[in-house]
């Protein structure tokens, strides 16, 4: 029985099968049910069965490659690796129903493979079938019909959209794509200005690789559409409400994006080729930049994002920007910000983040309403053939997971090109959706301009070096259809060639500034100290803690905000609750003269020096907390958002303060990703980061954070070196060795403290800073001998202003706090401050509910700041020991530690009694490092031992980096400069951070005070 029919298995031989399909040969297998059921189908059932391979699968068949014509074509017979990949669509791409059709098209049509070979192309369609009204007026025959979908799917532009599930979209897509009569004539203006782009796009990159023939550039050469496509895809998403584009790519084309698109200067690219600009921090064709166009009266703001090398790591930065931008703008429709990415397709296919990055699309606290993907598909990645480097057949299958249509079209086709960046434009603009355009390109150059691609692609190589470039194609086109004459062409390429050698002139004379390629302006922030008064607090804790009368509340939800009632009656708070009442008092407007918002009457008595234009109004801050499980918190204790028990409606206990005007404050959880969720929240931040919002990331255990270290190593740490782009963002990083294992303990802190640009020799900025520090650290030296409790505090201050300016000067924050004021004041401080820098909370999982762990209300009061070293008896000290200047000289051992084991080496100490023995200093901003408080404590124990206790492996933590800072602050800082050892007491270096046996555990944690405190049990 003959195979007939739709593409099907043949039970014994599939391949067997396909080559049988539609003929009438005979086939001696048995026959599959699925195949002969169609035998007698209705002609109108199979011209529709026609129509609909043609919308499913035309793109397999359709004319992409600009080198091959045919996607199916090799370069060669002999041709080893062809375009054809291997895997399931290897050996039948060729044999499927769409290819067999269009063999020999537009010669002749094969419809013997729909079982239709009794037709003649004049034949007229057989009743029953009733085209599309879009398609325009017949009559329609066999041949006009496949014409039309050929045309519609089969030719430079393609379509895959039969996998979304919306019937809506698809209708919209087929009806853009099917109603494009073949013959419409081209808008002329729109064509000269492509032409425009393609004269300076393929100028550009002859000229610099004239200029610096040895230079890598990562030129466009081969994609020059794409700058027709990217202005043609922002002229009509402006038309459709855009006014803000923010754009991410990797470094292939970008310099010419740069400069034909954002308008970045010639001259100021040579400056970087001819390496004449010193700030320079990171490559040419890695920078960012910011610009404007305008487009029939219309300005468009954009903003293209630095990136590093690692190849799709600025996606998420992008989608974070552009939603930032939305909230700033209160865009809800998302219509008038939008996110564009550029990508590579070995990228596209490979890089997990575009998975993790398509995943947000929907998720409400992270969608951008849709974001407009176009990939520059080189059919090669490096030297990587696209069947080495995928299992899909276009690079595009990733995007089918969130429903997101992919037009796949020819890049030498520059009128296709267009249509798919208008079309993309308005289904982003329309449905708010992603979607993609799979630029189908080749690269003239290797993988750089020094790179040999004949090395591993010599059939490319040779059939690309006579092949013509695209602005010599598009120019035959439009010359052949009078849009312009060769004269034009010549002029235009005269003037812009002219207009660059003016540039490379002026390069010789110009330096550029920085802020010429920083993504945003840096301004003023508004700057205020961190304490409020205690009334205020109150208020906050009260309105934090009102539940909705009609809301069911969970019983142990009930008992917890129970609690912190009882907390601020006692006074005295947990670390949750100090949390929720900085974030609370964020949101709310900050107003020193009491006629807005919150009163900071009595702000100033404890002020540095009694000024009130310390204090400045700052208007409601945003605040962003995100991760995973933060709404309840991974450990059952922030519960900023809680859960009607009969209707499971969630409420934010922050969303209404009713204390007046205030902002909000979204706590959201993520998906569970950490590369593409903190890529996102740093991008949140780069546009918030001017004191006007907080953003602030939580990982679930702190070392799940290494899942993202690209974003940490290439964006957080170094990003304003490099980029000069700075950010505020807090990473909230629960650490602590608890016998959990190695996975849920350490949040290696070593990693970050590696990462902080701070030489342990020299922690000032300059002398003249060394000197101020010395002094700093002498007058409050003299104040306590002097027994001058204000000249000392006055010092203290001091000291607090001076580590601001060196704190300024570094790149990252990392703290690793034990008390709740501390955590109230460094998420205050993360806004109330000079300048933005990324901050580090090793936070607390152990402390969140150990009762000790708790801070009374005056440590938070007006006046009160931040305490980056709490030494036992003087501010900060939550456990409020009493502890005199004689006492300190007479005391023999001074122990510095950090977070959660002070409070084990606290209760061991009052076990033995050991109080006036044995002092305790905690560190609470680990880096920068607080030079002059560890000079001015260790000089106030001359006879002390000095040791550095820490529950981590020696070979992680703290030790490698506290320990020569430590002997640099005593040796320069200390009144006889002095030079006293630091010992080191704590567990073994190891390979691994915890140990996961809890009996194991709780023996080292047994030895470790032992050899702190000098007793044995």
């Amino acid at each position: 029985m003959a195979c007939v029919g739709v593409l099907r298995r043949c039970r014994q031989n599939r391949r067997h099968a396909v080559r049988c399909f539609g003929t009438e040969k005979s086939c001696n297998h048995p026959a599959d049910p699925a195949v002969t059921l169609v035998d007698g189908w209705h002609d109108s059932v199979k011209f529709f069965r026609l129509m609909a391979a043609f919308r499913r699968r035309g793109h397999f068949a359709a004319q992409l490659d600009p080198l091959r014509g045919a996607q199916y074509t090799k370069l060669s017979p002999q041709e080893p690796v062809s375009w054809r990949i291997g895997g399931k669509y290897g050996d039948i791409v060729g044999d499927m129903d769409m290819n067999r059709l269009l063999e020999h098209y537009p010669e002749r049509i094969d419809l013997s493979v729909f079982g239709l070979g009794h037709f003649q192309d004049e034949d007229p369609l057989p009743d029953g079938i009733n085209v599309p009204q879009y398609w325009g007026s017949g009559p329609w025959t066999v041949r006009s019909f496949v014409d039309k979908l050929w045309y519609s799917y089969a030719s430079t532009v393609s379509l895959e959209h039969q996998h979304i599930d919306s019937p809506a979209e698809r209708f919209w897509l087929e009806e853009r794509f099917e109603g494009r009569p073949a013959q419409q004539p081209c808008d002329k203006s729109a064509q000269r200005v492509a032409l425009g782009h393609l004269v300076r796009a393929d100028l550009l990159e002859r000229f610099l690789g004239e200029k610096y023939p040895s230079s890598k550039r990562f030129g466009l050469q081969g994609c020059e559409a794409l700058l027709p496509c990217l202005w043609t895809t922002i002229q009509h998403a402006s038309e459709l409400g855009m006014e803000h584009l923010h754009l991410g790519m990797a470094h292939r084309g970008r310099l010419n994006v740069l400069v034909n698109l954002l308008g970045k200067r010639v001259s100021d690219v040579c400056s970087e080729f001819g390496e004449q600009v010193e700030f320079l921090g990171d490559m040419k064709y890695h920078l960012g930049t910011r610009g404007t166009c305008n487009i029939d009266g219309r300005t468009v703001h954009l903003t293209l994002a630095p990136n590093p090398s690692h190849l799709e790591a600025v996606d998420p930065v992008v989608l974070g920007m552009t939603r930032a931008k939305q909230d700033d703008m209160r865009d809800k429709e998302m219509r008038r910000v939008m996110g564009l990415l550029i990508h590579g397709d070995a990228a596209f296919s490979g890089q997990g983040i575009i998975a993790e990055c398509m995943q947000l699309a929907e998720l409400p606290a992270y969608t951008t309403g849709g974001t407009v993907h176009v990939v520059i598909n080189n059919l090669v990645g490096f030297t990587t053939d696209p069947r080495a480097a995928r299992s899909s057949y276009h690079c595009t299958n990733v995007a089918k997971v969130i429903d997101a249509p992919i037009i796949h079209v020819n890049a030498d086709d520059v009128d296709a090109v267009m249509f798919a960046g208008r079309l993309a434009a308005e289904y982003r603009q329309t449905f708010r959706k992603d979607v993609v355009v799979d630029l189908v390109c080749y690269r003239r150059e290797g993988h750089s301009e020094v790179d040999d691609a004949s090395l591993t692609q010599p059939l490319s190589r040779r059939r690309i070096r006579s092949h013509p470039p695209v602005l010599s194609v598009y120019g035959s086109k439009l010359i052949q259809s009078g849009v312009v004459t060769q004269e034009d062409i010549d002029e235009d390429m005269e003037q812009v060639q002219a207009e660059f050698e003016a540039e490379y002139g002026y390069a010789q004379l110009h330096r550029p500034r920085m802020q010429d390629w920083r993504v945003k302006e840096d301004r003023k922030r508004p700057v205020n100290l961190t304490g409020l008064p205690a009334e205020w607090l109150e208020r906050i804790g009260e309105a934090v803690c009102r539940i909705p009368d009609d809301f069911e509340v969970h019983p142990t939800v009930q008992k917890i905000f129970q609690g912190r009632m009882r907390q601020l009656k006692q006074g005295r708070v947990d670390w949750s609750f100090a949390e929720t009442l900085a974030i609370g008092a964020l949101i709310l407007s900050f107003d020193p003269v009491g006629k807005d918002g919150l009163r900071t009457t009595g702000f100033i008595q404890d002020d540095l020096d009694g000024k009130a234009d310390h204090y400045v109004h700052h208007p409601p801050c945003h605040v962003r907390l995100s991760g995973q499980d933060v709404e309840r918190g991974t450990f059952n204790q922030r519960h900023c958002v809680i859960h009607d028990q009969e209707t499971a409606i969630p409420y934010n206990i922050l969303s209404d303060l009713d204390l007046g005007p205030q902002s909000e404050a979204v706590v959201c959880n993520s998906s569970l990703s950490e590369l593409a969720i903190l890529g996102f929240e740093y991008g949140y931040s780069l546009e918030e980061g001017l004191g006007l919002a907080l953003t602030i990331w939580e990982a679930q255990f702190g070392d799940f954070a290494n899942c993202a270290q690209p974003i940490i190593d290439n964006f957080i740490a170094s990003g304003e070196y490099k980029w000069g782009a700075t950010s505020g963002l807090v990473m909230l990083l629960p650490h602590g060795l608890e016998g959990q294992g190695p996975e849920h303990s350490s949040a290696r802190p070593e990693r970050f403290l590696q990462l902080v640009a701070e030489d342990p020799d020299i922690l000032w900025t300059d002398d003249d800073g060394k000197t101020e520090a010395r002094s700093a650290v002498l007058q409050a030296l003299q104040a306590l001998q002097d027994g001058d409790s204000g000249k000392f505090s006055l010092a203290r201050r001091t000291i607090a202003l001076l580590q601001e300016t060196f704190d300024s000067h570094r790149n990252i924050a990392v703290v690793n706090i034990s008390t709740p004021a501390n955590i109230f004041h460094v998420l205050r401080r993360q806004v109330h401050r000079t300048f933005a820098k990324p901050l580090i909370v090793l936070s607390a999982k152990y402390l969140l509910h150990h009762r000790p762990c708790r801070s009374p209300l005056e440590h938070m009061a007006a006046g009160t700041r931040f305490q980056r070293l709490i030494t036992e008896g003087d501010t900060g000290d939550n456990m409020l020991t009493e502890l005199t200047e004689a006492d300190r000289k007479n005391c023999k051992r001074l122990i510095f530690c950090t977070g959660k084991i002070f409070y084990e080496l606290h209760h061991a100490r009052a076990a033995r009694k050991l109080q006036k023995t044995v002092a305790l200093a905690r560190l609470e901003q680990i880096a920068p490092f607080p030079a002059m408080l560890v000079a001015l404590c260790v000089s106030r124990y001359p006879a002390a031992e000095l040791l550095w206790v820490q529950e981590e492996p020696k070979n992680m933590g703290f030790w490698t980096y506290v320990e020569p800072r430590f002997s640099t602050a005593i040796h320069e800082l200390s009144p006889d400069k002095e030079k006293r050892p630091l010992r080191y007491v704590g567990r073994a270096a190891a390979a691994s951070s915890a140990t996961p046996l809890f009996k194991v555990h709780r023996q080292e944690a047994r030895a470790i005070l032992q050899e702190a405190l000098g007793y044995e049990e």
